[in-house]
């Protein structure tokens, strides 16, 4: 048995016979055909996957979802045994996803749920963060435009030096100059 943790459809062999499918009918007639025991998540229905009776059901359920956060969020809102599930179930999702869940060190059980809510919360404090620091530069952009402007230099020129200064491209220097050439 082997899992394959990702979200992603596996589009790989199932079979012995598979993996050699180039390979001359002669020496295929000796070659005994194993089928591979494989669960792959993001080939499963739903409905399969509840199946399962232990928090390996937590763990693919999560990975299936992992790449769409409106239906991550709606399995994870429905099962209420991720708001408590085991610390290596937790363990295993945050490796295989690479997600960034944060839960308390040292606890058995792990409430999934309140981690995806503070994981959230963190993305939104980055995203302001980043908002914050885009705006400043902007601001320093606007400030140097209007100063080589006052000086007299060329749009070229200007938008040359201010890719220079800010370690931009030319390309989007020039974008940002021509919002600031008045």
């Amino acid at each position: 048995m082997a899992i394959f943790y990702s979200a992603e459809k596996w589009d790989g062999p199932l079979t012995l016979r598979e993996m050699y499918s180039e390979t001359d009918d002669e020496i295929m007639q000796y070659v005994p055909d194993y089928k591979k025991n494989l669960l792959a998540p993001g080939n499963m229905p739903e409905e399969e996957i509840e199946e399962f009776q232990s928090s390996l059901k937590e763990v693919l359920l999560y990975i299936k979802y992992s790449k769409d956060k409106k239906k991550l969020q709606e399995a994870t809102q429905k099962n209420k045994n991720f708001c408590n599930l085991e610390r290596l179930a937790a363990e295993v999702i945050r490796i295989t996803t690479n997600s960034k869940l944060k839960y308390p060190s040292g606890q058995e059980a792990v409430d999934v749920c309140a981690a995806i809510e503070e994981m959230k919360k963190d993305s939104r404090m980055e995203g302001r963060l980043e908002g914050k620091i885009e705006g400043r530069l902007e601001g320093k952009i606007e400030g140097s435009v209007e100063t080589y402007r006052e000086f007299h230099c060329t749009l070229q020129d200007t938008i040359q030096r201010v890719a220079e200064k800010f370690n931009l491209s030319i390309q989007k220097s020039e974008e940002e100059v021509r919002k600031y050439w008045k």
